[in-house]
């Protein structure tokens, strides 16, 4: 199932008024979403440390907390974006897909445009209400950011370093864990693994040629290596693969 997504610039009723725009855009605003958002991912990552003695007694039980805990974290991203911003996203495709987002486990397959792309999955998880329930493979680099990265290692991300020796464990050893989980899961992946720019992408072309693949347009060539063990994960679990592009 295809789902298509196009983000573009949407005046609230409020932002057309020209002071209130200037003063949003003040930098100390930013600096208070930046300190909230710093302090809350503290105090809940802090809390589902601390909840970890549910983990020998249920580990349903401290999945499903974690995941609204940490939910009240990430939907700030959506807030700041849909409400503060004044963004808007415009989403195209099937209507069954849609209905059944949030309500089924899937796997997400999405093409990596910029450094932003992940706002637009918060977006659209938020709107349809799988936030809480969605997972995706992660670069290990972001494991170190501070407060973002460790709210997604207690989601149990699994972090990717490029070395498919090792990625190919972390991987399956995530596919596995998600097989226990008690609700619905939506994994995201970016197949592309790296952000479209227009040297990747004529590297991309080069490779193509070279290798006998079909050159492509918009997109950079996938990596298709992690998503062949998710893919055979979603196989074997009856998971529908849903492909968005931003």
């Amino acid at each position: 199932t295809h789902i298509a997504c196009r983000y573009c610039s949407a005046r609230t009723r409020l932002s057309k008024m020209g002071l209130f725009r200037k003063i949003k855009q003040l930098p100390l605003f930013a600096m208070v979403f930046t300190y909230v958002f710093l302090a809350s991912a503290l105090i809940i990552s802090t809390l589902c440390v601390l909840l970890v003695v549910i983990w020998p007694v249920s580990k349903n039980l401290y999945r499903r907390i974690s995941s609204w805990l940490v939910y009240t974290v990430f939907a700030q991203f959506a807030w700041v974006t849909i409400e503060w911003a004044g963004m808007k996203l415009h989403a195209f495709g099937e209507k069954e897909a849609y209905d059944h987002l949030g309500r089924e486990s899937c796997l997400v397959i999405l093409n990596h445009r910029g450094e932003l792309d992940w706002l637009a999955g918060f977006t659209i998880a938020a709107r349809y209400n799988f936030m809480h329930t969605m997972r995706a493979l992660a670069k290990r680099s972001v494991l170190y950011v501070p407060g973002f990265g460790q709210l997604l290692w207690v989601l149990e991300f699994p972090f990717l370093s490029r070395n498919f020796a090792k990625d190919e464990v972390m991987i399956k050893r995530a596919s596995e864990e998600y097989k226990e989980y008690p609700f619905p899961i939506q994994i995201c992946i970016f197949c592309e693994g790296t952000r479209f720019t227009e040297a990747k992408y004529e590297r991309g072309v080069q490779y193509a040629k070279e290798k006998g693949l079909k050159e492509l347009k918009h997109h950079l060539i996938p990596r298709t290596k992690g998503f062949a063990i998710i893919a055979q994960y979603c196989k074997l679990n009856g998971t529908n693969i849903y492909i968005s592009r931003l």
